[in-house]
């Protein structure tokens, strides 16, 4: 008898409350799962927590939620839209808002709205050599692909407090007019392109620093000086970008090109202009990166692209669509393996100070010359 009494009892009472005493314990759980810290610090520390699977499912998820993003970035417009054509195809519900600015304003414009905690940009695309200027403003994201990448395309790291992917790399070329210069009288090599007979006959690009910092590195102080005063000698006529330097040797009013794109060339001669070219001597490579900002107002939509940028699939069709690159995800196969370029040297950030120091160098030689 007193056992079926205790039996009722500890159905009506004591069980109830053991399984109420398991849900408050279990909830905070529950509810750490079904809702992801939504903005600041907190979602860059989750996220790193995730193994990648994990992550992938949370950040397609999250993102398609969030449903947009806005993408800064110093690259030309249509080469943007096809990235976003791209990325749309895997994600049709997430709106990409693009704001092309120019790689000075670009860093200027993060780092004001990033001093005012008002960033509108949840991911930037620029050139490697001005992330050191604008890290502050950077997440220390570092994607799922990050361990599939050459360590040379690699930026920052979560142990710096920011992190960004070179995804792509543009390799320089020397580049002129077949209808004017024949292949055997081409330069070579940028010591060739410094000779004086090409004064007044060459083009390159104003923004000069990353050649300047890594001249200085290849050479010492000195001897860089040297090279890099006689190839402002010549008097180049300047452009504000790579594409406007390949437009100005297709249309004629340049006959040679020194650091423009080789992407960009084999699309002219696609097009019939009657252009050439060799990757320049040294090599160098300008690297487009990819990174979230720390402020994002849609973090995963941002760190989502960035996953979609730095895959292998993607820079794969990227390849396909733009020959002439180079990738450093080592999960891809390329038609121009980074591999086959000898003693590649990739522009990497330059701090504040020396950009500084460089850009007056590349104003004094260059710019003011004209």
């Amino acid at each position: 008898m007193a056992t079926a009494r205790f039996k009722r009892l500890f159905q009506r009472c004591i069980l109830p409350a053991i399984a109420t005493v398991c849900l408050q314990t279990l909830s905070p759980l529950a509810d750490a799962q079904a809702a992801p810290p939504q903005s600041g610090p907190a979602v860059w520390t989750y996220l790193a927590t995730l193994p990648p699977a994990q992550r992938m499912t949370v950040l397609k998820q999250e993102a398609a939620r969030e449903g947009k993003l806005v993408l800064y970035g110093a690259i030309a417009i249509e080469r943007a839209q096809i990235l976003i054509d791209l990325f749309h195809k895997d994600y049709p519900n997430i709106d990409v808002q693009f704001v092309r600015l120019t790689t000075t304003d670009l860093p200027q414009r993060l780092m004001i709205e990033q001093r005012a905690n008002r960033v509108n940009a949840d991911a930037a695309i620029i050139t490697s050599d001005r992330l050191d200027i604008m890290s502050a403003a950077l997440a220390p994201y570092e994607p799922t692909s990050w361990p599939d990448f050459d360590p040379r395309f690699l930026n920052g790291g979560k142990d710096k407090g920011w992190a960004a992917v070179n995804y792509e790399v543009m390799v320089e070329a020397i580049a002129w007019r077949t209808d004017r210069i024949s292949k055997s009288q081409a330069p070579k090599t940028l010591d060739e392109v410094a000779d004086p007979k090409w004064k007044g006959r060459t083009g390159t690009v104003t923004s000069l620093e990353h050649l300047v910092d890594s001249y200085g590195t290849l050479y010492g102080q000195a001897v860089a000086t040297a090279k890099v005063g006689k190839l402002a000698a010549l008097d180049n006529h300047l452009y504000p970008s790579i594409a406007g330097l390949s437009e100005g040797l297709g249309s004629g009013q340049i006959d040679l090109a020194w650091g423009v794109s080789a992407m960009r060339i084999i699309r002219l001669q696609k097009a019939g202009a009657p252009v050439d070219f060799v990757y320049e001597s040294p090599a160098f490579g300008v690297p487009d990166a990819i990174a979230v900002t720390t402020q994002a107002k849609n973090p995963y939509a941002g760190a989502l692209f960035m996953e979609f940028l730095t895959s292998a699939k993607t820079l794969e069709a990227v390849d396909k669509g733009e020959p002439g690159l180079v990738f450093g995800n080592r999960k891809g196969t390329y038609s121009k393996p980074v591999a086959s370029l000898q003693g590649l040297t990739i522009f990497g950030p330059i701090s504040e100070s020396n950009y500084r120091t460089e850009n007056r160098e590349v104003q004094s030689l260059f710019i003011r010359r004209n």
